[in-house]
């Protein structure tokens, strides 16, 4: 229960923060994001 409601402040963190980037910085840091999870495959 507690894992939900910690997932949900990160979830409408993560909404402030993308409406307050520009194009170019959300495009940056799904970038950054991509390469991360290529590296650290979930199996």
């Amino acid at each position: 229960m507690a894992e939900l409601s910690m997932s949900e402040h990160y979830y409408k963190l993560a909404d402030k923060l993308i409406e307050k980037a520009t194009k170019e910085e959300v495009a940056e840091r799904a970038r950054l994001l991509a390469i991360n999870v290529s590296f650290n495959p979930i199996v």
